[in-house]
């Protein structure tokens, strides 16, 4: 069921540089309106930035004036266009550091290569480097347009999942979902988008997951039941067996 969704490509390594717009304004996750909704538009031939981040206590600010105000008219010469963001409430699997995510398209892998060459950017990388605790990122495409339509956080929850996948047991992970399939159905969990690892020629702030994907969860309470379920317990040891290494976590839209 899973492997005849997800892209089975292999992984060639990523070219993991931020660009980042509009996220140090202070209290970015404050006094968000939750009963709102919106929509994001992946298209097939474009590339996706996800980025996983944690800016510096106080630094919000000075981030902001300093580096997003300065580098946003360069980035968008070379068609950046952000896509979305998201607070990160919890970690499920993995690091527990990144405090949020980001999400962008560009026109192509080689259109961000070329903004990170350019000299203006080059001098304000710095600035950006010295205010940030964390930072992973991963360079992604979809297989068709795909439409997310973002619901408030009373009516569905929603995580990224990063899934390293073991060759030899990748098998596994279908099995997996097999075996979870009616509960999947009887839920009505859904997977709103499914993105492809591509790679690059650089490892800096390298993250090297096979796939990510999107999951939307009625409520944390359909979560609790999944995954307290006979079934889940029954199957879970597949999941397991299939994967090197798991990153999932749990994050709330924010609202501009």
């Amino acid at each position: 069921m899973f492997l005849s969704i997800v892209s089975n490509k292999e992984v060639q390594g990523l070219f993991l540089v931020l660009t980042l717009t509009l996220l140090a304004a202070p209290g970015f996750a404050e006094n968000q309106d939750k009963s709102k909704a919106a929509t994001i538009e992946f298209k097939k031939d474009s590339m996706i930035e996800i980025a996983y981040l944690t800016i510096k206590k106080g630094k919000e600010k000075e981030l902001n004036d300093r580096y997003f105000t300065n580098v946003m008219p360069i980035a968008q010469e070379y068609g950046l266009k952000p896509l979305g963001k998201f607070k990160i409430n919890s970690t499920e699997y993995g690091p527990d550091n990144a405090e949020m995510i980001a999400l962008f398209q560009w026109p192509s892998l080689e259109a961000k290569e070329k903004f990170d060459k350019d000299p203006r950017f080059q001098k304000l990388k710095p600035i950006r480097d010295s205010m940030l605790d964390h930072l992973k990122l991963v360079f992604l495409t979809v297989d068709q347009d795909t439409t997310v339509n973002i619901k408030d956080s009373n009516n569905a929850m929603y995580e990224f999942a990063a899934l390293w996948i073991n060759k030899k047991n990748a098998p596994k992970l279908d099995e997996y979902f097999t075996q979870i399939g009616p509960l999947i159905e009887k839920y009505n969990i859904q997977f709103p988008a499914v993105f492809n690892v591509i790679g690059s020629t650089s490892d800096e702030y390298n993250l090297e997951p096979n796939v990510i994907f999107m999951v939307e969860w009625p409520n944390g309470e359909v979560k609790d039941k999944v995954f307290t379920s006979e079934e889940f317990k029954k199957a879970g040891y597949l999941r397991a067996l299939a994967l090197d290494q798991l990153y999932i976590v749990e994050a709330e839209y924010i609202y501009q």
